[in-house]
């Protein structure tokens, strides 16, 4: 369900010729040795990391998923943005 919303937002952000990169592969790194790999569903301008979700609820783990991509890319903002309730909830962390 997330791939659907992820290509209406990619669609969207074409439009508006705002630069994003989707399922973006980034390394992380032990002690500069990579130890595994994340793939971002967004990756906006550089600057913002885009996790999707169609769940009923957002969990702790989900944030946790979150915060883990911002400290791998080093990069200070993120948004948990969860299309399974009648209202798009989106949730911002900073790291």
């Amino acid at each position: 369900m997330e791939g659907i919303y992820e290509k209406a937002l990619t669609i969207q952000l074409t439009e508006l010729k705002i630069p994003y990169k989707n399922q973006l592969e980034i390394n992380v790194k032990f002690h500069d040795t990579t130890v595994g790999t994340h793939r971002l569903d967004l990756l906006i301008n550089k600057q913002i990391v885009v996790e999707l979700k169609a769940v009923k609820e957002l969990l702790d783990i989900h944030v946790a998923q979150l915060r883990s991509y911002l400290k791998a890319t080093q990069l200070k903002t993120g948004l948990l943005i969860n299309f399974a309730k009648p209202v798009i909830e989106i949730k911002r962390v900073v790291n």
